[in-house]
């Protein structure tokens, strides 16, 4: 009876394991291998399929949380509201987004939500601070939506 409660804990296990993330970040591969997965974002209007690597560098568990906001750019004449996403990281998870960051500047990384490729920016610098914005083709009610299935974990 031990053996066997032992074998449904270790499957159990494997099996939460094997499961997405809600939030994850990949890097994004030049080319197709069998340690990679393709996606396809909009991008402008235009669908555009990346490569993402299987290791997820960032889940879930980095996180504290997980806003909307709408940032207002332009001037006087051209205003536009652009919906973000703002994603604040335990210290933990901010050393991992720096370290990840920081070996990754001029290339790109995929961000997923619920396996849906989100954004996939290129990385300029390390953050400073303990959050990032992350800006897409995605309205306010999408950028909400997004925020409250990362909150809720599924």
């Amino acid at each position: 009876m031990k053996a066997q409660f032992l074998i449904l804990t270790v499957v159990a296990s494997l099996t939460l394991a094997a499961q997405a993330s809600v939030f994850e970040i990949h890097a994004v591969e030049q080319n197709r291998s069998d340690k990679t997965k393709a996606y396809t974002i909009d991008n402008a209007g235009r669908k555009v399929t990346v490569n993402l690597n299987n290791e997820v560098l960032i889940d879930r568990t980095a996180l504290v949380s997980a806003t909307s906001i709408v940032e207002t750019t332009g001037g006087k004449n051209d205003r536009k509201s652009v919906a973000e996403l703002k994603l604040t990281f335990t210290n933990e998870g901010m050393r991992k987004v720096k370290e990840i960051t920081t070996a990754h500047v001029g290339k790109e990384l995929g961000v997923l939500i619920d396996d849906q490729l989100i954004a996939t920016p290129v990385v300029r610098e390390a953050p400073r601070g303990n959050s990032i914005m992350l800006t897409g083709n995605f309205s306010k009610a999408e950028a909400d939506a997004m925020a409250a299935k990362i909150k809720k974990g599924k």
